[in-house]
């Protein structure tokens, strides 16, 4: 359900409109905070799932800050400017053998 919401959310604010208007860098900034708060609580909550690593990247230290418990889902964790790091894909893709 919070997939589908952000994924609205997305739709609703259009962030990728808001970022081609400089006198909506404020609005901007809001947005996307809402999305990696989001983010980072869904790494929270999917941490307990296998393959763990995928999420990690979201998490304000990396893996290193994976947390250990729910409570770390809490809002309003992220610091102004945090950046998230590189995208990992959840399953590895399997090599094609030449042939």
């Amino acid at each position: 359900m919070l997939v589908t919401r952000a994924n609205q959310y997305v739709d609703q604010t259009a962030p990728f409109k808001l970022a081609k208007d400089p006198a909506q860098a404020k609005r901007l900034d809001e947005v996307l905070y809402t999305l990696a708060e989001t983010c980072r609580i869904l790494a929270v909550l999917a941490v307990a799932l296998p393959p763990r690593h995928s999420c990690q990247n979201l998490l304000p230290t990396g893996p290193a800050d994976a947390p250990d418990k729910f409570s770390k889902s809490t809002w309003g964790v992220l610091t102004p400017g945090h950046r998230i790091g590189a995208p990992a894909p959840a399953v590895p893709q399997k090599r094609r053998l030449r042939q």
